[in-house]
């Protein structure tokens, strides 16, 4: 009886584990539910032929970006200064080189709108006017206008995800245009300008754009069958490294002629996540700190260890969609009846991110 209830202890203890950690993360995603995040990656603009020298707040309302819906009439703001956050993700989008020719932006609208019900919506809106510079004056070379609707339960999560598609349309229109072509009509700089400092620059706050996925694995080799449910969360920063956490829940069965039982396996692991490029595909190291139990017919052990694994991981770029991971692992366990063991192996598993 002492058996099954230790055992049962342990159970919850581990479900609790991966849920709880992911419920603590789903209340602090947001630290402040007014301030939106940019989406901190660049854009997929391959020839650019230009860099963005300054940006220009354009906006008839500078108060705030919109309300998160209709009802609260709550107004949403940027972290930092609406135009250091948008200079700095022009920045990392496109680099200045001595080739390319700068160009000074306009942001005319950036809005947002929510709507709750049945059919929960985030839209953003975004107008740019792009300038060519000479002698002090500003000439307007193009203008793009986009939008970008999606079905979002948790609101302002992920705004930024919306105002990021709705920029980089924008640019998109602006780098497939001819207007390198186009001989503009000049306004008085100041007249449509004002300077911006690299001091400011630098004192942007942008949060991290933060992802959960859920994975499930499954286990069939050697007598050896279980299942694990993986949780990760992962955080995306300006540099394009990418901190993972994970919990994992494991339980295997075995029965291989010199040993039948059951292993409970409780981990948490952290690491870092390199993409391909802009897509989905890259590679994970994780180093974590198993521990459980291991059940078996004549006794009850429990162990500790450490554990380092090397995995190719699909993890979709969009907010949602199917995520996979593959990889090898390299697992040292430490026993309370002071034996210890070596496991190498590989693993497989298969879920969602939202």
């Amino acid at each position: 009886m002492a058996k099954k209830w230790l055992l049962a202890v342990i159970m919850a203890f581990g479900i609790l584990f991966t849920t709880g950690s992911f419920c603590w993360a789903r209340d602090f995603t947001v630290y402040d539910r007014q301030k939106i995040a940019l989406r901190l990656i660049p854009f997929g603009i391959v020839d650019s032929r230009f860099y963005v020298k300054e940006v220009i707040d354009g906006r008839k309302d500078k108060s705030s970006i919109g309300y998160r819906d209709k009802e609260s009439q709550k107004p949403l703001a940027l972290w930092g200064d609406f135009r250091t956050s948008i200079q700095a993700l022009s920045d990392i989008s496109f680099r200045k080189e001595p080739d390319k020719i700068p160009i000074v932006i306009k942001i005319n609208v950036l809005r947002l709108s929510a709507s709750r019900g049945l059919n929960q919506y985030v839209k953003a809106e975004a107008k740019v006017a792009f300038y060519r510079e000479k002698d002090g004056r500003l000439g307007k070379i193009y203008e793009a206008e986009s939008y970008d609707e999606t079905i979002d339960p948790y609101f302002a999560e992920y705004y930024g995800i919306n105002i990021w598609n709705a920029m980089e349309k924008c640019f998109q229109l602006f780098a497939t245009a001819d207007w390198e072509a186009i001989e503009p009509e000049w306004e008085d700089y100041q007249k449509v300008a004002t300077q911006s400092s690299d001091k400011d620059r630098q004192m942007i706050m942008l949060m991290p754009e933060r992802h959960q996925v859920f994975l499930l694995e499954p286990m069939s080799v050697a007598n050896i069958n279980g299942w694990g449910l993986i949780r990760y969360e992962y955080d995306i920063n300006q540099t394009g490294w990418i901190s993972v956490h994970n919990s994992t829940t494991e339980i295997f069965t075995a029965n291989n002629g010199s040993w039948e039982g059951t292993l409970y396996n409780f981990e948490s692991r952290s690491g870092v996540m390199r993409r391909f490029g802009n897509s989905g595909f890259g590679i994970l190291l994780e180093g974590g700190i198993p521990f459980g139990i291991e059940d078996n017919r004549a006794y009850i052990k429990c162990f500790l260890g450490l554990d380092f694994q090397q995995s190719l991981v699909y993890f979709p770029t969009a907010k949602q969609g199917i995520a996979a991971t593959v990889g090898f692992y390299q697992r040292r366990l430490y026993y309370s009846d002071l034996c210890s063991s070596w496991e190498t192996g590989m693993k497989a598993a298969l879920g969602f991110q939202f």
